[in-house]
């Protein structure tokens, strides 16, 4: 028993207060209707009954038959006010919930007050104290009410038949076991709406509590899963493209070996010009070794978060040269006219190394797909608030069904370019991967026979002026 009053708290935060505090309303609102289906009959029939065969007037019965008439009219009269508001609030949401709490409020003391009147008027005919003693455990069993709330109520009512019985009451005895009962009552209605008002905020806390655990493990689940799906995807996608590195890998590696074989064995029997070729040969092979494992390099690094975002101003006219110096030899193998159309003025806002994976990529693709005596340019413009460059080729195109999934991991697979170069197209996921790091994104079209334009969008910095 001592823990109800104990001054040891459930913790509330903010939040469980207000649930608390919506819960016990919409409690009371709703037990008032009920309330007003049990009430509002009983009271009729009470005047009903005393209405019947009223006694002659000036005599103590028919005072008290009267005011017993009175007293139930008021009560229904009460009851019906706090339900019609309470019926309102639920479906129009009017009066106001501060109204509507307040007449609640009302609605206790008006009760209360009413059954110290009749137990009063009681006294004229009899020694019973019995509505009072009815309506404090109504009310307390019934309506949800803090405890202090409750010590108000009950209080209150105490009091006032404490002043008022010893004007009705003449006999000492009756009015001190009067006295002493409607003390009892009055404690014993305390003591119900707190076991009532504890009982139901830590069912309620308990029951926020579970919903609130279900609400993050549900969470939980849900992330759980998506991180699973996530890792099942990954762990494929990465199988399948260390499949395809691997057996791209082997490729140059074996054709370099084979060559490196040759001139071991014949060096001394080979021209310069067949020597000189040779070399190219494996130079081209172990640069397109070398642009595989740099670009797996890339993607396993950034599947992992370990690639560093620092962007800075960057003349983009220079970073487009200095791809174009990497892929000179390969271009002039195929007779592939690399034209920069930037000027050296135009600056982008970027992580120097994704940059220059992002136009190493471009470029190289496009020499793959470029057949003898084409063109590769590189043109930019800038907008308001970004930046596009764009690397077209005169090459062999790409079909629609392609294009669609062209950035897409699951799209990496081996590809041969005009000269039968292997490709894997990861190097273009890279692209799309580094791009949106920067808060833009690449775009392709394309035409079969007639070539692909490749542009990337970035951002430009907020304190940039365009």
């Amino acid at each position: 028993m001592t823990r109800w009053f104990s001054k040891r708290k459930i913790k509330e935060s903010r939040e469980t207060k207000i649930l608390i505090a919506n819960e016990v309303f919409e409690q009371n609102a709703s037990r008032l209707v009920y309330l007003a289906l049990l009430g509002i009959p009983i009271s009729l029939i009470h005047i009903i009954v005393f209405a019947l065969k009223l006694p002659e007037a000036e005599s103590v019965t028919h005072t008290w038959r009267t005011g017993i008439i009175l007293l139930h009219s008021a009560i229904i009269i009460t009851i019906a006010t706090a339900a019609l508001a309470s019926l309102s609030y639920k479906k129009t949401g009017m009066p106001g919930r501060k109204t509507t709490s307040t007449i609640f409020h009302l609605f206790y003391f008006a009760l209360i007050l009413i059954a110290v009147a009749i137990t009063i008027s009681d006294q004229l005919v009899t020694t019973t104290i019995t509505p009072f003693l009815v309506v404090c455990t109504l009310l307390s069993v019934f309506f949800l009410m803090k405890p202090l709330w409750a010590i108000v109520y009950f209080g209150t009512g105490y009091v006032l038949l404490l002043l008022l019985m010893p004007e009705v009451q003449a006999d000492s005895v009756v009015l001190l076991s009067n006295i002493f009962n409607s003390l009892t009552a009055t404690a014993v209605a305390v003591l119900i709406s707190a076991i009532m008002w504890n009982s139901f905020r830590a069912k309620t806390i308990q029951a926020f509590t579970i919903q609130e655990q279900t609400r993050l493990l549900e969470a939980k689940n849900r992330n759980l899963k998506e991180e699973t799906k996530n890792q099942v995807k990954l762990l494929k996608t990465r199988d399948k493209i260390l499949s395809i590195v691997a057996h791209d890998l082997k490729g140059p590696m074996t054709g370099v070996l084979g060559l490196s074989d040759i001139l071991n064995e014949n060096a001394d029997q080979m021209t310069a010009d067949q020597i000189k070729e040779n070399t190219q040969l494996i130079r081209n092979s172990t640069m397109q070794t070398y642009y595989l494992l740099e670009n797996l390099l890339e993607w396993a690094r950034l599947q992992q978060n370990q690639i560093p975002f620092s962007p800075e101003n960057q003349k983009l006219g220079s970073a487009v040269k200095a791809t174009f110096r990497l892929f000179k030899e390969n271009a002039s193998r195929k007779k592939i006219r690399l034209v920069n159309e930037l000027t050296e003025e135009l600056t982008i806002w970027a992580d120097k190394a994704m940059l220059s994976s992002i136009l190493r990529n471009l470029v190289s693709n496009a020499i793959k797909f470029t057949g003898e005596g084409g063109v590769i340019s590189v043109s930019a413009q800038k907008e308001e608030r970004v930046i596009q460059f764009s690397v077209t080729d005169s090459g062999v195109g790409i079909t629609p069904e392609k294009l669609n999934n062209l950035f897409a991991e699951d799209a990496v697979k081996s590809t041969f370019g005009t000269e039968n170069e292997k490709g894997t197209g990861l190097g273009l996921v890279l692209c799309k991967e580094f791009a949106e790091k920067h808060g833009g994104n690449i775009i392709a079209e394309s035409e079969v026979g007639k070539g692909s334009t490749f542009t990337v969008t970035i951002p430009l910095p907020r304190t940039h002026k365009a």
